[in-house]
C-alpha cells in the first residue's frame, strides 16, 4: 500500500508540473517576436501598423495646414506638412524612440529626398521635442514638422526608427507606385540598355539619356575638336543602411566599338558643369539622380558605358545603340 500512495503522489507531481510547462509555453505564444502586426512588412499606407522586428509604427495624420497653432504662416513660397505617428516597443528591454532617435524623410516622384523634418510639440511648433524611453509594449505619439516649397509634394514617407534597424515606408498617394522588390529587380540583371533599371544586389540604376549639346548650360561650346557628353541617371540605395552615393564614390566609363575606354566622366551640377557634385548619403530605398558631363573628341562615339556605383560591387553596364 505504501508503494502505491508513492507512485499516485508521483503521478500527481508530474501531471502538476506538465500542466505548468504547458501554461508557460502558452504565455510565450501570447507575445510572438514582432507581433502579428510583423506579417505586413515594412511598407504600406496611412492609417496602417507596420512592424520591423523591433518596434510597431502607423501614420495617424498627413497633412498640409495653413498654419499653425499660435497662427504663424510657413512664408513666401513655403507651406506647411504636419505629420503624426505612432511608435511601440516591441523590444524586451527600454528603449527610447523619438527626437533625434527617429527621422523622418520625405520622398517626391522624381526621388528628390527632403530631410529637414522635426520632431516638435503639437502645441507649439518653435519647440522640439526630445527623445523618450519606452517601456516594452508602451507606445508613443510623435508629431513632425516640414516647411517645404509649395511645388514640393511627396508620394511616399521613410522613417528610420533607430540606428541599424530595418526602416518603414509609407505610400502618401494611390498614385506612388512602389519600389520594385529585389527579387523582382534581379530578374533585370546588370546588364542592359537605356531607360531600362538594373540591380546589382546593393543598388538599384537606370540611364535615361546620353546626349551630345552643342553648349554646356552656361553658353560655353566644348574646346576644339571635341564635343560635349552629357548622362543623365539614377541611383537607389538597396541597402539596408545609409550609404553615399555620387560623386567620387561613382565612376563612370565610356567605351567605343574600338573597346577605347573614356573615364573622365564626372558628376557635375546640372546647371553648371564646372562645378562639381560631392557624395550624397541616401537612407534605405532613397534615390539620387546625377549628371555626368565631359569634353570627348570628336571622333570619339561610345557604343557602351559601365558604372560602378561603390568600390567592391559589380558594376553595370548599359549598351548605349539600344533603347
Amino acid at each position: 500500500m505504501k508503494i502505491g500512495k508513492v507512485w499516485g503522489l508521483l503521478l500527481i507531481a508530474v501531471v502538476l508540473v506538465g500542466f505548468q510547462f504547458n501554461a508557460e509555453a502558452e504565455k510565450k505564444k501570447i507575445v510572438p517576436a514582432g507581433g502579428r502586426n510583423q506579417l505586413q512588412g515594412l511598407q504600406g499606407k496611412v492609417g496602417e501598423w507596420l512592424a520591423n522586428g523591433t518596434s510597431k509604427f502607423k501614420v495617424i495624420s498627413f497633412e498640409y495646414p495653413e498654419a499653425g497653432p499660435n497662427g504663424e504662416k510657413a512664408g513666401s513660397g513655403k507651406k506647411y506638412i504636419a505629420i503624426e505617428v505612432e511608435l511601440v516597443n516591441n523590444q524586451k528591454f527600454t528603449t527610447s524612440y523619438g527626437g533625434p532617435n527617429g527621422s523622418l524623410n520625405l520622398v517626391d516622384k522624381d526621388e528628390q529626398l527632403f530631410t529637414t523634418v522635426y520632431n516638435v510639440q503639437k502645441e507649439d511648433w518653435r519647440k522640439r521635442e526630445p527623445s523618450k524611453r519606452l517601456l516594452p509594449g508602451a507606445s508613443l505619439k510623435v508629431f513632425y514638422l516640414a516647411i517645404v516649397p509649395q511645388e514640393y509634394f511627396p508620394v511616399r514617407l521613410v522613417y528610420v526608427p533607430g540606428t541599424k534597424v530595418p526602416v518603414y515606408r509609407i505610400n502618401l498617394t494611390d498614385e506612388a507606385t512602389p519600389i520594385a522588390s529585389e527579387s523582382q529587380t534581379k530578374l533585370q540583371g546588370r546588364e542592359g540598355k537605356i531607360n531600362e533599371w538594373l540591380f546589382n544586389g546593393t543598388t538599384k540604376f537606370k540611364v535615361y539619356s546620353v546626349s551630345y549639346p552643342e553648349t554646356d548650360p552656361l553658353g560655353a561650346k566644348a574646346p576644339t575638336g571635341r564635343k560635349w557628353v552629357l548622362v543623365e541617371v539614377e541611383i537607389r540605395n538597396a541597402h539596408k543602411y545609409t550609404s553615399s552615393f555620387g560623386g567620387p564614390n561613382c565612376v563612370l566609363t565610356l567605351i567605343d566599338q574600338k573597346g577605347e575606354a573614356f573615364d573622365k566622366v564626372y558628376h557635375v551640377k546640372k546647371a553648371d558643369w564646372r562645378k562639381r557634385e560631392g557624395p550624397t548619403r541616401l537612407i534605405p530605398a532613397a534615390g539620387l539622380k546625377a549628371w555626368y558631363a565631359s569634353a570627348i573628341n570628336d571622333d570619339y562615339l561610345p557604343i557602351k558605358m559601365t558604372f560602378l556605383t561603390e568600390p567592391k560591387v559589380p558594376l553595370f553596364e548599359v549598351d548605349l545603340q539600344t533603347k
